[in-house]
């Protein structure tokens, strides 16, 4: 079964439970309550070097040369000299037999997985953070239905090259982030689900086979609205407050969705592309205020094509400009020297022609000396609605064709 289609129901396995995860908190798992951004970093880098170490047991020397070679974006080695020098026999003994007692304190039976079959983490429960990060992976990763209870925090992970990673039919319920992330090789995140967040890609590496058909990304934030307060003065408190936090969380989401677009323009995949620009501004009208000039302008964008994406939607909004203008030309033009009442029929073709004026000869099809005040009026709003939803007719047909 590949990823395009739903997965069955699987009974998920607790972290504790799975041998990778084991291996990956070998010195303990971090604490309850730890956050991405507050966590025991101690602890991690005692687990990151013996994960390190038992993966690049599975590498050749030309690898382990190539992620020596490795920097960051300040120009300091990405990788510590030691976690990239495999266990010797004897070091490697000892992991096996730290891994055995880890095993069975967590109430399994797993056995020390070898380091060049890949990592298997398929439909595992993660309930608290999961912290990946600055690890390497030397195969394929499977994290296809896992479920992301707490943040996932897989910033400077190095995933390889020639293998595939799988978030397929993952759910992600908190912050995701790939900071700096290595992603080259084939990737899924199929059908995946961002219960709350958009992820963070913010200087990680894709390439073009990235999979992310179907899946589910967060609305917009918005303000939880506080309980009914007796204080009026508390309960605007409370409003504001929300309102605030609301705002805040819609920037992240901004930030985000920027970034997975720019990814999507670098790969040439234009339908991704408008998909994470639609979201954006979804994002970006939170963060200037629903009621705000740009929040309704943004709104009105939207609702009318689907921030240029839909060709119909704009083609549709004619008809009742359209419907409501006609009657105005047929009841109120004026009659006299040169001017005649106009039929039903002429009306609306006055009420076409107006609203398609920026086309060239059908500004000179109307007689605008025989138009009554309000008539006038409203030839000059249809020429600009009309030319407003020309523009995002061709908007969606040039999105639709890719078109540059």
């Amino acid at each position: 079964m590949t990823d395009d289609t739903p997965k069955p129901a699987k009974k998920l396995t607790p972290a504790n439970q799975n041998p990778w995860y084991i291996l990956m908190t070998l010195h303990k798992e971090q604490p309850e309550g730890a956050e991405w951004w507050n966590y025991d970093e101690e602890l991690h880098a005692k687990n990151r070097r013996d994960w390190n170490k038992w993966a690049a047991r599975g590498l050749s020397e030309e690898k382990l040369a190539e992620l020596r070679a490795m920097t960051d974006g300040e120009g300091k080695p990405h990788f510590e000299e030691t976690e990239l020098v495999p266990h010797d026999d004897k070091e490697f003994a000892a992991l096996a037999a730290a891994f055995t007692k880890a095993s069975a304190q967590r109430g399994a039976t797993a056995a020390l997985p070898p380091p060049d079959q890949g990592c298997g983490l398929s439909h595992v429960a993660f309930d608290r953070v999961f912290i990946a990060r600055g690890l390497l992976f030397p195969g394929y990763a499977d994290l296809s239905g896992a479920t992301f209870s707490g943040d996932a925090f897989l910033s400077g992970v190095k995933f390889s090259r020639k293998h595939r990673v799988d978030f397929s039919h993952a759910t992600f319920k908190g912050k995701t982030t790939f900071l700096n992330a290595e992603m080259e090789g084939a990737k899924s995140f199929a059908h995946a689900v961002f219960e709350k967040h958009p992820p963070s890609f913010h200087g990680a590496k894709l390439n073009e086979g990235a999979a992310l058909h179907g899946v589910r990304w967060p609305d917009p934030p918005t303000p939880q609205t506080p309980p009914p307060e007796k204080d009026s003065a508390k309960a605007r408190d409370a409003i504001a407050t929300a309102e605030a936090e609301a705002k805040e969380a819609a920037q992240q989401h901004v930030y985000n969705y920027q970034r997975l677009k720019q990814i999507m323009e670098g790969l040439k995949k234009h339908e991704d592309e408008l998909n994470f620009f639609a979201m954006e501004m979804a994002a970006q009208r939170v963060v200037d205020g629903k009621r705000s000039l740009r929040g309704l302008l943004n709104g009105i964008y939207g609702a009318v094509s689907d921030y240029g994406r839909s060709i119909l939607r704009p083609t549709l909004a004619f008809f009742p400009f359209f419907a409501l203008s006609a009657p105005v030309f047929e009841q109120s033009a004026r009659v006299g020297e040169g001017c005649a009442p106009l039929t039903g029929a002429q009306a609306a073709g006055v009420s076409l022609a107006t609203f398609l004026s920026v086309l060239p000869g059908l500004k000179d099809t109307i007689n605008y000396k025989c138009l009554s005040t309000l008539a006038t009026f409203t030839a000059g709003f249809n020429a600009v609605v009309g030319a407003a939803l020309l523009f995002l007719i061709g908007l969606g047909l040039r999105n639709r064709f890719r078109m540059k």
